[in-house]
């Protein structure tokens, strides 16, 4: 369709990759951040952030758009820092959360098509992109993200779309979850409510889960040399033992983090009874965890544990995270599964027709996104 190829981006809750299509891994993945001024974005924001000089602008909250004006700037960011590239001259294809608003996707479309002036978009859907980029068409794909977390149930590449089911404890729960219990153990009286004190503190506790939260019984504990610890505003320092075994259990006890919800295992047998009868042993068999909570250590093991003990025991469930190849930057693992689909997708010549191209969106306006983009 073009010389030049295509673009594919993913803006997370958390963060951003972005890449060129028909590579193995994204060119870059930086903070879906900017500073409360919109001055500076991504890694640049970070930078301000942690010498405590600003206060933190998220422009995504559970997968979409939250601040609209934030968003156009890490979206600028994207083309002229990161990949350094003209927009005019690249075809976009943007992931996008289930259920994704009518007004966002129009909106979206709009500005990708007029504001920045691509040839050409398209929206796919995070999980489907997920599967693909594991290369499989069939498969009971959870994405577990920062922000937002889907059970989507997929057969032949169509996405059973009355079957989706959306589990309501995401990444960001569970950091926040650690940073409460460890208070209360410390018996620290702070009245944070849901947000934490300052972007410096979130950014040390959410490491801290990504690298020490474990499944007790599942997976061993992390091997350190001392226990993980950070200090609050008022140089209080807080050790973690416990609580890095006791936070992720929110996933399997939603009550334990006061959400009146599904546990994990629950939501997606939900989701597999919803699917036609004769697909239901073929999902078992293809569970797939993507994002980046879904590395937890030990998630996979109890989480097959507790379906298995939900299930019919003539029920045989696969469970396995999503992985990609490492290209030497270290950029693989499930939490790029979904760039990769879409990295693949989007050099297909059966996919060329997809596009939302510029004739088109100028012919029907930006309602063209529903017609092209299911």
């Amino acid at each position: 369709m073009e010389e030049t190829p295509a673009i594919v981006l993913n803006f997370g809750s958390a963060a951003v990759k972005a890449g060129i299509a028909g590579d193995e891994s994204p060119i870059s993945c930086f903070p879906n951040l900017a500073d409360e001024n919109l001055m500076h974005f991504g890694h640049a924001a970070k930078d301000v952030l942690m010498k405590r000089q600003s206060k933190p602008i998220f422009p995504y909250t559970n997968g979409i758009v939250t601040n609209w004006s934030a968003a156009n700037g890490i979206w600028k960011h994207t083309f002229n820092e990161v990949l350094k590239a003209n927009s005019e001259e690249h075809s976009i294809l943007l992931t996008e959360p289930p259920f994704h608003p009518k007004f966002h996707r129009e909106k979206i479309c709009q500005i990708f098509l007029e504001s920045f002036n691509v040839p050409a978009f398209y929206m796919g859907l995070s999980s489907l992109l997920s599967l693909y980029g594991t290369g499989r068409t069939s498969g009971m794909v959870l994405n577990m993200g920062q922000g937002i977390s889907y059970a989507v149930p997929i057969i032949e590449g169509c996405v059973q779309l009355q079957s989706i089911s959306r589990f309501d404890i995401s990444g960001i729960d569970i950091t926040k979850q650690l940073f409460k219990l460890s208070l209360a153990k410390a018996d620290v009286v702070a009245n944070f409510g849901d947000n934490f004190p300052d972007y410096p503190l979130f950014d040390m506790i959410d490491n801290i889960k990504c690298r020490y939260c474990f499944y007790r019984d599942f997976a061993k504990s992390p091997e350190i040399n001392e226990s993980p610890s950070y200090t609050l505003p008022d140089e209080n320092n807080i050790s973690l033992t416990d609580e890095l075994f006791e936070a992720p259990e929110i996933i399997f006890n939603p009550h334990l983090n006061n959400k009146n919800c599904l546990d994990l295992p629950r939501t997606i047998l939900r989701a597999i009874q919803l699917c036609e009868p004769e697909y239901r042993n073929e999902l078992y068999s293809r569970i797939i965890l993507a994002g980046g909570t879904s590395r937890l250590r030990g998630l996979v093991e109890k989480l097959k544990v507790q379906l298995q003990n939900l299930s019919l025991p003539s029920v045989k469930t696969i469970i396995s995270t999503a992985q990609t190849k490492d290209d030497g930057r270290g950029n693989f693992g499930s939490e790029y599964t979904d760039w990769v689909g879409g990295s693949i997708v989007a050099t297909l010549s059966t996919f060329q027709q997809m596009w939302v191209t510029r004739d088109e969106y100028n012919e029907a306006g930006p309602t063209v996104i529903h017609r092209k983009c299911i």
